[in-house]
């Protein structure tokens, strides 16, 4: 069967030329941490705080690190103060680190079982949780602390309910 059209002339005299477009970016495959780009932005420091926490508590770790701010460098004091950790310190700014690091030794009993059962996040960026002092509940019936953001500052819930000052439920820990 002959071809219905003749083959164009002037195809015949072009030769072939590789792809000469820019290969922008970095081969499929390659994770964004390896390629230099910032990952992520995070929208909630509390939240990432006790997530670490949590994660190294479920690992084992002795300690956990992080970046730093005054809201958790404040969260890890009451923590410690509490007892459900056994210390923090806050290294400075490193090669290769834009901020500083929070580090939080993370504590056990002779049977690695940690001080820290749960931790909870209460008042989230979508949906802020306030409350006035008499209505700032007990967490696990006064075994835990919930961390109240304040106009004086962060303050235990039982420190909170003592001074008659409500505010924002940042999160609780038992």
């Amino acid at each position: 069967m002959p071809a219905l059209r003749p083959f164009p002339r002037f195809l015949a005299g072009l030769r072939h030329v590789p792809d000469l477009r820019a290969r922008t970016g970095f081969p499929r495959g390659v994770a964004r941490s390896e390629k230099g780009v910032l990952v992520a932005m995070m929208t909630d420091p509390v939240a990432d705080m006790l997530t670490r926490i949590r994660n190294g508590i479920s690992a084992r770790h002795s300690r956990v690190e992080m970046p730093s701010s005054r809201l958790k460098e404040r969260i890890a004091r009451i923590l410690s103060a509490e007892g459900f950790v056994d210390g923090f310190s806050v290294a400075p700014v490193q090669d290769g680190k834009p901020h500083r690091t929070l580090n939080i030794e993370l504590r056990y009993s002779e049977v690695k079982a940690s001080a820290i059962t749960g931790l909870r996040r209460i008042s989230k960026p979508g949906h802020r949780r306030y409350s006035r002092a008499a209505d700032i509940g007990r967490v696990q019936g006064g075994l835990g602390v919930a961390i109240v953001s304040t106009s004086q500052g962060l303050l235990t819930d039982r420190e909170a309910r003592r001074r008659r000052l409500g505010g924002e439920i940042l999160c609780e820990v038992w």
